[in-house]
């Protein structure tokens, strides 16, 4: 990797190269922005900038430390998130260390990558513990030392009073790089100790620019990926990796279960979509069935260069046509508290009844009417 591989972001890269330009380097950093902009990946090419043998602005990419760098195993930086709570027992330990290796593996390959670990929801205390004598002591042969915080947010109270600690007696030549997307949720005495880098959502040409460049993906395809992604490049790798079309027409067939008056269509629909999906699928689908709605929006405020899914304008217009006074700002809304209650870790059927139901009041209350 190297600078010009990372997407657009170019005024924290310009920061960045000056700061290491001009040696004023600070003992931490907060990275912070939407998800699957390249927060990681730019705390990432920082690091091994610095760590890089050749002591310039860019990394060489072939001495050792490099090399290192590139496959995520260099002794100067470690990567720090979140755990399951059994990763320190003996009968959950070799599983989680070797899913943990599998996606540093895939981090390493693609920076945009999201570290997703099962049952791993909290930065725990015990992980801060472990390198907090660590981080103190001067690594022989680097000038600094590197830990990766990813999405920071995710410290629970006792890690965070833990961290807040070590970044209360900075060593110099240790340097804390955090990513988060939800810096609202770090404590304010941690943002207070961090130089923030607020990282930009990428524009739709430059998101269709990377699917060309780094996918071989046709233009047009590109472009209507680009779109749905909202900004974010690691949403529109993962609309690759899936049965992007298929998952398109659940979701409208999930709208239309909702708008029927036969719920027994609905449980049924729900149940498939608990059957076909995982949790993190129905957060994918949750995210476009709410641009879908958004797009409804645009369709019925005649703002039609701002529709996303341009390929299902009809459909859009047929749904305007039914529920054209229906309150859709309420319906996105809506889907904001689903999507809260998916990171919660609530039942997932539930998550989706929960949906169903509330959406379902609106688009009866505006049908009679």
């Amino acid at each position: 990797m190297s600078w010009q591989k990372i997407i657009g972001q170019e005024r924290v890269k310009n920061i960045l190269r000056s700061s290491i330009l001009q040696n004023r380097i600070a003992h931490s950093y907060l990275f912070y922005g939407d998800e699957g902009i390249g927060k990681d990946a730019l705390a990432i090419e920082f690091a091994k900038t610095l760590l890089c043998k050749e002591k310039q602005i860019e990394a060489c990419n072939k001495c050792v430390s490099c090399q290192q760098m590139n496959d995520l195993h260099h002794l100067a930086f470690q990567i720090i998130n979140s755990t399951p709570s059994d990763s320190s027992e003996e009968s959950g330990k070799g599983k989680y260390f070797d899913e943990l290796q599998e996606q540093i593996n895939l981090k390493s390959k693609n920076p945009y990558h999201k570290i997703q670990i099962a049952k791993a929801n909290f930065i725990r205390i015990e992980t801060i513990r472990s390198i907090r004598y660590e981080a103190m002591q001067h690594l022989p042969n680097y000038k600094f030392r590197f830990y990766l915080v990813t999405n920071a947010d995710e410290m629970n109270i006792e890690a965070s009073n833990s961290f807040l600690k070590i970044l209360e007696e900075p060593n110099p030549s240790t340097i804390f790089l955090l990513t988060t997307s939800r810096e609202d949720l770090l404590l304010p005495t941690i943002k207070s100790r961090c130089q923030h880098l607020q990282c930009e959502i990428l524009s739709d040409d430059q998101i269709a620019h990377a699917l060309i460049e780094k996918n071989n993906l046709p233009l047009e395809q590109a472009k209507l990926i680009s779109k749905i992604s909202r900004g974010s490049f690691r949403r529109a790798q993962e609309l690759l990796t899936e049965d992007f079309n298929s998952e398109r027409e659940d979701v409208v067939n999930f709208i239309r279960s909702i708008v029927t008056k036969n719920p027994l269509e609905l449980t049924t629909q729900i149940e498939k979509l608990c059957e076909d999906y995982e949790r993190v699928d129905i957060e994918r689908i949750l995210n476009l069935l709410q641009l879908w709605l958004r797009d409804s929006i645009m369709v019925r405020e005649g703002v039609f260069e701002e529709v996303v899914n341009f390929d299902q304008q009809d459909s859009l217009e047929r749904f305007v046509a039914k529920f054209g006074n229906t309150n859709l700002n309420e319906t996105i809304s809506i889907i904001d508290r689903s999507l809260e209650l998916l990171k919660k870790n609530v039942y997932l059927p539930l998550v989706l009844y929960f949906t169903s139901i509330e959406l379902r009041k609106i688009f009866i209350y505006a049908e009679k009417n």
